[in-house]
């Protein structure tokens, strides 16, 4: 359960890492290695401080603990009672310590019994004969000073939040030397430096991680820009864009991958350039013959008798259905670079339905495109794609009781939206995506260009074209984005 927790985090950060781009990643590496080096090192140098100051002062502490220790050897402080707080022992004691308070490293000395019992406070604070309350937080150091060696506490704060350290050292009172210590208290001034080194080592960091932000940022735009060239190639090359050769730059490993993908690029533009040219030569000898067969079908139809004049016009139908695949097998192998222009949208679909109206009879128009709708494409293109799209509509209403289509274009948060609906049975959800692909068709009639001709010239022109589709029919999105005047 355990491994597999471990796994399911692994996998989680994995997840992560991959959403973000190279460069975010690279800045994240940077400042994590930063703060942590940073963090250790400030960790290190704060331990070493704080280490030095306390060995400082407890050699300190021990050195003026001997001179104490022996300015109360063999006094008569222990056989004081509760309440002679003004004995003269007492008053002789404070003028021997006087000297060793007065130097500023001391700041407090108390006399103890075996038992942790005060016989003499510098600060006059604890009576003769009370426990003095840091017996019980020290015992390992008091029992050491008890045996003979002398030994310093770890740091204490008073109720001043002021650092302290103690020293107990034993003193020998009438010959005996188990029976009494000495304990002096100093202030560890000397911890105000680590603060300050703190606050120094703080501002350090700060201006590190700032400086590491940028160089990071520097560094990871120098190392990312080839790639992200590559990756905007690669899209290119993927959309069909194979006219922009690809710059070689970066280090040895970016470069040679560049280099690899402009090989392929320029295999796949002459590849692309000589099928192009194949087709057009193909196009140019099926034209010849078809233009030959509908120039001698217009001069049959007029000389032929009336009985044959179906089997002509149906010559000429089947033509000019033949020249129709030729053009659009030509759009789509060969699109035209987009030229986009402000243009009105209401005045495209107005041209469009005049000439499909008079083709198609029966079938129920509805526009909803405000007059003043304008969007920023290639105006051929446009036409090109709503034709597609309308005729597609026309194709899918021709078995429908009361046909109908509404072509309506309203302004969408990313740009405009021209949207052509059907009540026509709709397609399979199994389906959707397949009717965009070339040479894909559910009819008998045409060979599958028209969608797939009218998705390639929307992305020449970086617009997009979806399909919702349902048991009420079908409806074709066409989302136009801003032009820059709309953006700003």
């Amino acid at each position: 359960m355990k491994n597999k927790h471990q796994f399911t985090i692994i996998n989680y950060f994995s997840a992560v890492r991959n959403k973000l781009k190279l460069r975010t990643q690279f800045i994240v590496f940077l400042l994590m290695q930063t703060g942590l080096l940073l963090a250790a090192s400030g960790f290190y140098v704060d331990w070493q401080v704080r280490k030095a100051v306390e060995n400082e002062l407890g050699e300190k502490l021990l050195a003026i603990g001997h001179v104490a220790a022996a300015q109360l050897r063999n006094t008569r402080a222990l056989q004081l009672l509760p309440g002679e707080e003004n004995a003269r022992t007492l008053q002789r004691l404070r003028s021997r310590l006087q000297p060793i308070l007065t130097t500023g490293a001391i700041s407090r000395i108390l006399l103890l019994d075996s038992e942790g019992r005060c016989f003499f406070d510098s600060h006059v604070q604890i009576p003769i004969g009370e426990e003095y309350y840091r017996t019980r937080l020290d015992v390992e150091e008091i029992a050491a000073a008890l045996a003979g060696n002398p030994m310093t506490s770890r740091f204490f704060f008073d109720a001043k939040n002021q650092p302290f350290k103690s020293v107990y050292l034993p003193v020998t009172i009438d010959g005996n030397s188990a029976v009494a210590i000495v304990c002096l208290e100093g202030s560890a001034q000397g911890l105000k430096a680590i603060d300050t080194t703190r606050k120094i080592l703080l501002t350090i960091g700060i201006f590190a991680i700032f400086i590491a932000i940028i160089s990071a940022g520097i560094i990871a735009r120098q190392v990312t820009r080839p790639l992200e060239n590559l990756e905007k190639a690669a899209a290119a090359i993927g959309r069909g864009k194979y006219d922009s050769p690809l710059a070689q730059s970066g280090s040895s490993e970016v470069e040679f991958l560049a280099r690899t993908i402009e090989k392929m690029r320029q295999a796949i533009d002459e590849r692309q350039q000589r099928q192009q040219m194949m087709l057009a030569g193909v196009a140019h000898e099926l034209r010849n013959p078809l233009g030959g067969i509908e120039l001698f079908a217009g001069i049959l139809q007029k000389i032929a008798a009336v009985d044959m004049q179906p089997h002509v016009a149906k010559i000429i139908k089947e033509v000019n259905h033949l020249n129709g695949i030729i053009s659009d097998f030509l759009s789509y192998a060969r699109p035209l670079q987009a030229c986009p222009e402000k243009i009105f949208v209401k005045r495209i679909c107005d041209e469009i339905h005049a000439v499909l109206d008079s083709q198609h009879k029966g079938v129920m128009w509805e526009f909803r495109i405000d007059e003043k709708l304008q969007v920023y494409i290639d105006p051929d293109h446009l036409r090109q794609i709503l034709t597609n799209l309308m005729q597609n509509a026309l194709l899918a209403v021709r078995q429908t009781e009361n046909p109908q289509i509404i072509v309506f274009a309203e302004k969408k948060g990313g740009g405009t939206e021209i949207a052509v609906a059907d009540n026509g049975p709709g397609v399979a959800d199994d389906l959707q995506e397949k009717i965009f692909q070339p040479f894909f068709t559910t009819r008998n009639e045409g060979i599958g260009l028209g969608l797939a001709l009218a998705r390639l010239l929307a992305e020449e022109n970086n617009c997009r074209i979806s399909l919702q589709s349902g048991t009420a029919g079908a409806k074709f999105r066409l989302l136009i984005p801003k032009f820059e005047s709309e953006a700003k």
